[in-house]
């Protein structure tokens, strides 16, 4: 029989493992209220995680869908999943964004190149795609597109 203290200790575990390496954790599926009042999900990468506080932290394209829907309604859910463990984990809250251009330096500067790489793309996000892009070219206004 598990407890429920060990069922949050699981859960504490599985996202600090998240936010120090890729696992299933990692990759998480958020949902949010579009501004037409239907469900949007997408996926999100875990980048922070506060057991704290009970807050956890992911980045977005500034110019992206879920902004604008999260300053207009702040309700979200997340979910993560392990296959592997069959383990599911469901979350629900208010998305805060960060407006602190020296707290969201702090996370830009654990950024590798890669994930800066991501916020160098001319096409916003949730563009449909109607060919195969180029590569991305880092450019000097990747930080700005960065929440």
């Amino acid at each position: 029989m598990t407890t429920s203290e060990e069922v949050l200790e699981l859960i504490v575990g599985s996202l600090q493992d998240a936010t120090a390496r890729r696992t299933p954790f990692t990759l998480g599926y958020l949902g949010t209220v579009g501004i037409d009042g239907g469900p949007r999900v997408r996926a999100v990468i875990l980048r922070r995680f506060d057991p704290v506080r009970s807050r956890v932290m992911f980045a977005t394209d500034s110019r992206s869908e879920k902004v604008p829907e999260i300053r207009r309604n702040p309700r979200v859910a997340l979910t993560m999943g392990d296959d592997q463990r069959a383990v599911q984990l469901r979350v629900e809250g208010h998305a805060v964004l960060v407006d602190d251009t020296d707290e969201r330096e702090s996370v830009w500067e654990t950024f590798g190149p890669h994930s800066r790489e991501l916020y160098s793309s001319p096409a916003v996000p949730g563009t449909p795609m109607r060919e195969r892009p180029e590569a991305f070219d880092y450019d000097a206004t990747a930080f700005e597109r960065f929440a």
